[in-house]
């Protein structure tokens, strides 16, 4: 009913679309499984908005089994169609905005994401006891990061639930944050106890168009709010 009614608003129903329906009802399963073996581990259990990017020719996959780390597609021995290597170690790359790193793929995902234990790394070999990682090529390069090029690492598939699929050239439009924020609400009332989670969107540093690293400087944010 939601993605109808943005759908009828906003008239972009050939670039936006669900993930998957029937399938979604198995990855769903899985996030909701992992959640409870990090309470029982006494980890953090909330869960967020992220995005992530891909290839057309990959939904189908990613429609039967979720994103998958390159060690589990591996183990199913789903074919690799683009590596694009593993800076920060093993795991399905994600992202807190949907600019920084829309040229891996022409379709963007927004994923519902459970981040457990989470330690910053500077290498693939750090991190090794963390349910996810972030790292920051540019924190390794000159010494000094934004969190708008950070890579939030996921070691695991069961710690991610693509929902949204979306046209990679969509990705500066307001119409994506606007799915953020009403996935965001849906996500609190199924997964974090109906707490309302506090949002506040990254964008460009200024001087640097959507997607292309031209300036390194402080980021303009839009006040936090809660979504309610």
């Amino acid at each position: 009913r939601l993605h109808t009614q943005f759908l009828m608003q906003h008239k972009k129903n050939d670039e936006i679309a669900p993930v998957a329906l029937d399938d979604m009802v198995y990855t769903c399963e899985k996030l909701l499984q992992c959640q409870e073996t990090f309470r029982k581990l006494n980890l953090p259990t909330h869960v967020s908005v992220a995005y992530h990017y891909t290839h057309q020719r990959s939904i189908d996959k990613i429609q039967q089994h979720g994103l998958l780390s390159k060690n589990e597609r591996n183990d199913i021995m789903i074919r690799e169609n683009k590596f694009h290597g593993e800076a920060f170690g093993n795991g399905i790359y994600t992202a807190n905005n949907p600019c920084a790193f829309k040229r891996f793929g022409e379709v963007g995902l927004l994923v519902a994401t459970l981040l457990g234990k989470v330690q910053r790394v500077f290498g693939c070999n750090d991190g090794a006891d963390a349910n996810t990682v972030i790292g920051n090529k540019r924190e390794t390069i000159y010494r000094g990061s934004i969190p708008y090029h950070d890579e939030i690492v996921l070691r695991q598939s069961s710690q991610c639930l693509p929902l949204m699929q979306y046209k990679s050239h969509l990705a500066h439009d307001d119409l994506i944050w606007t799915y953020h924020i009403e996935l965001q609400k849906l996500v609190d009332n199924f997964f974090n106890g109906e707490a309302p989670t506090e949002l506040e969107r990254v964008h460009p540093p200024h001087d640097m168009m959507c997607g292309v690293s031209s300036y390194f400087g402080a980021i303009p944010k839009s006040p936090k709010m809660a979504v309610k």
